[in-house]
């Protein structure tokens, strides 16, 4: 199999797969709505973790066996708030271009290093994952941060729309480095794969799946960030290959 032609075992080519532009949001009704619901939000989250603190530092070491489980769950549903709260103020800096790359030299399987962790984190089977490696070089200058954010997104994606195995292929072509990640799941509707990019927008497949409808745009603003490109096949019931082309900035 040719690699530089055939993106997935499928037999699916690079030129099947469909660039997915960056649609420049209404920035004034996108920041209005982002910093309401942060304003909105942020006290009760601050509140909720402040009380969670001081009944656990108030009760006796039987009561806080007994509770654990549940103090465990409140820590969990706090949690899942303040990255809810990041994921939205990271999108409104992007809309307001104030989000900059910090820019670093890295060995590319240093992305690796915290990704099953962070999935596990988020209740994800990281063990359903099968990672491919194809490195003509092994350091890379981008911003990792953001990498890493991307791949958690768009892996967290294929895991719970999908069942059975994903694929994550990491790639050098050229001086880019490319992902792609591949998975057998519910897939996207054809007329709705530009619109599932957009801020709080939820596939009409999906909407019984808990979400706030903004992992892919953060994907899509960060790639645009770091001056890549996504690309994107999908069928409804087959699944989902995206490829990821993020430039090395230290050849530009």
């Amino acid at each position: 199999m040719d690699s530089k032609n055939i993106i997935d075992d499928r037999g699916i080519s690079r030129e099947e797969l469909k660039l997915v532009r960056f649609s420049k949001f209404n920035e004034l009704e996108y920041s209005r709505i982002i910093s309401a619901i942060s304003h909105d939000i942020s006290n009760p989250v601050a509140t909720l973790k402040s009380n969670i603190q001081l009944l656990r530092n108030n009760l006796s070491s039987n009561e806080k066996e007994h509770n654990a489980e549940i103090l465990c769950m409140c820590d969990e549903s706090t949690e899942e708030l303040v990255r809810f709260l990041d994921n939205i103020r990271l999108v409104n800096s992007v809309i307001k271009s104030s989000n900059k790359p910090k820019i670093s030299f890295f060995e590319i399987e240093t992305i690796l290093s915290t990704l099953f962790l962070d999935l596990e984190s988020l209740s994800l089977d990281h063990r359903r994952i099968t990672v491919q490696t194809n490195l003509e070089f092994k350091e890379f200058s981008s911003d990792l941060d953001s990498i890493r954010r991307i791949i958690l997104n768009l892996l967290g994606n294929a895991l719970k729309f999908s069942r059975g195995e994903v694929v994550l292929r990491i790639s050098t072509v050229q001086s880019n480095l490319e992902f792609v990640i591949s998975d057998f799941g519910i897939g996207i509707p054809e007329d709705e794969i530009d619109q599932i990019f957009s801020p709080f927008y939820r596939g009409t497949n999906v909407k019984n799946t808990p979400g706030m409808g903004l992992g892919l745009s953060i994907v899509i603003v960060l790639i645009e960030t770091l001056g890549g490109q996504l690309y994107l096949h999908s069928s409804i019931g087959q699944g989902t290959i995206i490829r990821i082309v993020i430039p090395n900035e230290c050849t530009n």
